[in-house]
């Protein structure tokens, strides 16, 4: 090895070779070859090659001797065989070519030199694959379209070369054929159609076309190799979307990517349209010409068309579909009506329909015998239906006695300012479109009875309409306008306790929570501190207890005995028992203090009554019940000390009457004031005046022996009345003990006329406090009577 290193050929058959080592250096220290001669020539054969003189230099440039042997040298310069070069196509596919070419080892080649030009001559874009051992050689990096010429030679281990190979050529083609199926109608009506294509390769051409197809959205499927624009294509899959695309090869053998959708799509559609087609939704029936068309076409392959016809053979022009359109039936009389209907697709296949419908507008008759009920929180409306065949139904309309808003005029009505009945609609339309009518509900035929149940509370009119198969509304009752007579209130007069709740809601009974909201109010009129509207239910419109109220703004009488006769649970009125005669009143005076008014002849019917006389300015009398009233029952008694003597009493419940003769009440007075004016008026269970006599001389049955009777009622809460006889005047003491024996109030103590007696206990002891719940005892004594009894309050 050495840093320098010259060969000068001397000219002579002799060459000087100059070497050294450059740098400091150790020198060499091992064996090492210097250098290598190789001989070159056209002869082959054996010669001899020697140094004929040497100079060598050690580390300090002197010279040192060394032995040089000579060496007998084998020269050959044949050169090897001329390699082969294998054949190339026309056009090689891609940016590389492989080349290779015949071995050429036996003539004594052991490398190859390849060249690569883009001229005949090898001057252009030369490049090589410098000395390789291999029989082939890649050249990258080649241009698209680019011709390129290619030769090769060997050399054998003495470095002779051959001359250079026969050339071949080749043009580089790296670019896909572009090909594509022409676009298509976007339907189909049969199942067999052309498809056109186009492809083109601008280097080495298209060599096969391959048409792939989708169906549905399906899987792609290909269809193989196709012949010449255009081929036929058979559609096997049925009606549906078809797509497609094709794949060119060139002829270098590069294949076009499938493209990423189809090329082209078509709708295979040999189907009509299909669907429902009617008149009116399907009605059956129509009481107008005017009517819709109604359907629900599909088809996979719009846009849709439609056209109609009355009689089948003139029809409409073909219009963009719509599910509905307004048409005119043909004129005439009721009858059937026919429209013919034909729906066609975006191809062109038309699907003919047909649907009838009775024309009829003629209207039902209307009802009769409407009659209204009155119940708790409902009106129960019955009617006779008509006899007409095509009857559909009823519709019941309901109005209220309202104010001004439209609202309930309860409880005031004839009172409030601006009320008034609803005036009487002229037809369902008019019932319909007006603020004072709705509809409460409906009814079927046959059943002629609807009850309206959860109004507000109201006096209410109805109006039913009768509807037909086709729609035709009947007409209403007709009549003057509505007066609050013609209705009927949806709850029982003198159901007026709501539990102190507030909030409107009655339990359908007036019972004793009623009775107790009415005394509560008795005797006050509107304007009183305490008065209350809802117990002014009295008088009505037609005197009864399910009339309507024509509220005179006062709680007395007329109010009482309506409630007293609904007490209990209401139920329409019973008859008043047969029989003849009037009741028989007697007035008289038991004592200077004290006067009775008793029932000498019951009478037929006979279920409240009023008395009244004159006293004396701001004299208030004590009025008591007398042993016929107790003995009759359930009973309401109160004294209106605004009017002086204004005694109201009636047996409670539906029917009650007075039976038996027996004394009905007791005035005291102080002493030296007598009542004068006497005043009297009855009423029947049904609240009708009843006519009487009244016998001043005669005094009812008076009790004939001592009896205390039990409290009543017991257990009681707080109030309770004790009751006892006396056949003859005397002193009278009534007191209440305590379980442990204490006095816990004195009731009673003074003296006391014959007759039947009762006092009241409301549970308070001397000081007026409320006592505890739990067992009491009362002590009567009075001349020989002394008895004593338990009672329980309970809270």
């Amino acid at each position: 090895m050495s840093d320098y290193f010259d060969v000068i050929d001397n000219g002579d058959g002799t060459i000087t070779v100059s070497a050294a080592i450059l740098g400091a250096t150790s020198g060499l220290t091992t064996a090492a070859d210097l250098f290598t001669v190789a001989v070159h020539g056209a002869q082959t054969g054996a010669g001899t090659l020697a140094i004929s003189d040497y100079k060598l230099r050690d580390l300090d440039n002197a010279d040192f001797f060394a032995t040089v042997a000579g060496a007998d040298v084998l020269v050959d310069c044949t050169p090897p065989d001329v390699p082969g070069l294998f054949p190339e196509p026309t056009y090689t596919q891609g940016t590389s070519n492989t080349l290779a070419w015949s071995d050429m080892a036996a003539s004594g080649a052991i490398e190859y030199l390849i060249q690569r030009a883009e001229d005949a001559g090898f001057t252009l874009g030369l490049a090589d694959s410098g000395w390789i051992a291999g029989l082939s050689h890649l050249f990258g990096g080649l241009a698209d379209g680019q011709i390129y010429h290619y030769r090769v030679k060997a050399r054998d281990v003495l470095l002779n070369e051959s001359a250079w190979s026969a050339a071949e050529f080749s043009t580089q083609d790296d670019t896909a054929p572009v090909t594509a199926v022409d676009p298509l109608a976007t339907y189909q009506g049969a199942a067999s159609w052309n498809l056109s294509y186009a492809a083109s390769d601008a280097t080495s051409g298209v060599a096969t076309v391959e048409l792939f197809y989708q169906f549905a959205g399906g899987a792609w499927q290909s269809l193989g190799a196709v012949g010449a624009s255009p081929v036929s294509f058979m559609a096997l899959d049925g009606d549906g979307l078809y797509g497609f695309y094709t794949v060119g090869t060139d002829g270098a053998g590069n294949v076009e990517l499938a493209p990423a959708a189809a090329d082209a799509e078509t709708t295979l559609d040999t189907m009509p349209p299909a669907g429902t087609f009617v008149i009116n939704a399907n009605a059956a029936y129509t009481n107008t010409l005017a009517v819709s068309l109604d359907s629900g076409i599909s088809d996979l392959h719009p846009p849709l068309e439609m056209r109609f016809s009355n009689d089948g053979v003139g029809f409409s022009a073909w219009e963009a579909y719509a599910a509905a359109r307004a048409w005119t039936l043909a004129a005439g009389a009721d009858g059937p009506r026919t429209v013919w209907a034909e729906f066609k697709d975006a191809v062109g296949n038309v699907y003919a329909v047909q649907d009838a419908i009775v024309y009829d507008a003629t209207a039902p008759a209307g009802i009769s015998g409407l009659a209204l009920e009155t119940g708790h929180h409902k009106i129960t409306v019955t009617w006779n239906d008509p006899s007409t065949a095509d009857l559909a139904g009823l519709e019941i309309y309901r109005g209220v006695y309202r104010d001004a808003a439209y609202v309930s005029a309860y409880p005031e009505y004839d009172d409030l300012p601006g009320a008034t009945m609803p005036a009487r609609p002229a037809n369902r339309a008019a019932a319909y479109a007006s603020p004072e009518w709705e509809l409460a509900g409906t009814a079927l035929p046959g059943d002629e009875i609807f009850v309206d149940a959860g109004a507000p509370r109201g006096v209410y009119v109805y109006q039913v309409f009768t509807v037909d198969v086709a729609l035709n509304y009947g007409p209403g009752q007709a009549g003057p306008p509505y007066l609050p007579t013609h209705g009927k209130a949806n709850y029982w007069l003198g159901d007026v306790d709501d539990y102190g709740t507030g909030d409107g809601f009655y339990d359908g009974f007036v019972n004793i929570g009623d009775i107790t909201v009415m005394a509560a109010t008795f005797g006050l009129c509107d304007g009183a501190g305490g008065y209350n509207n809802e117990v002014d239910v009295g008088p009505t419109s037609n005197n009864s207890p399910q009339g309507i109220p024509t509220t005179d703004s006062c709680i007395d009488f007329e109010d009482l005995i309506i409630i007293a006769i609904n007490y209990g649970e209401v139920a329409p009125l019973a008859t008043p028992p047969a029989g003849a005669g009037d009741p028989v009143f007697t007035w008289y005076r038991i004592d200077e203090n004290t006067w009775g008014f008793g029932l000498l002849e019951p009478g037929v019917g006979l279920q409240g009554l009023r008395l009244c006389a004159t006293l004396p300015e701001g004299m208030a009398p004590q009025v008591t019940a007398g042993q016929g009233l107790l003995a009759a029952g359930r009973h309401f008694l109160a004294n209106i000390e605004a009017g002086g003597l204004d005694a109201n009493l009636a047996l409670l419940g539906t029917p009650h009457a007075f039976t038996a003769a027996g004394e009905l009440l007791r005035v005291t007075l102080p002493a030296g004031v007598a009542p004068t004016d006497l005043a009297i008026t009855a009423r029947s269970t049904d609240n009708a005046a009843l006519h009487f006599t009244l016998d001043d001389t005669a005094i009812p049955e008076l009790p004939t022996v001592y009896r205390v009777a039990q409290n009543f009622p017991n257990p009681f809460n707080p109030k309770t009345a004790i009751r006892f006889d006396l056949p003859e005047a005397q002193v009278a003491r009534v007191a209440v003990y305590g379980a442990d024996g204490r006095l816990v109030k004195q009731l009673l103590d003074r003296t006391l006329p014959a007759g039947f007696h009762q006092v009241v206990w409301d549970g308070t002891d001397s000081a007026g406090a409320q006592v505890a719940s739990g067992v009491y005892f009362y002590s009567v004594q009075a001349g020989p009577l002394s008895e004593t009894r338990k009672m329980l309050l309970m809270k």
